[in-house]
């Protein structure tokens, strides 16, 4: 994929820190705290990360 060649990486702080912060707004919904914590979700949400990181790569150099 784009983001392996250009070697775009997800940490797990990244992850855990997206987590915290969705868990922040769903804090009311037990269902979706539960959700939030299943190996689909996790997954999910690390590359939601990635494809971000990778458009604001592909937008930094565009702009050089």
């Amino acid at each position: 994929t784009l983001s392996e060649e250009m070697k775009i990486k997800v940490a797990d702080a990244e992850v855990d820190k997206q987590v915290a912060e969705m868990q922040a707004v769903y804090q009311k919904s037990p269902e979706m705290l539960k959700e939030l914590q299943t190996p689909e979700a996790v997954a999910s949400i690390r590359n939601r990360i990635r494809v971000n990181k990778t458009m604001d790569e592909l937008v930094k150099l565009n702009r050089k």
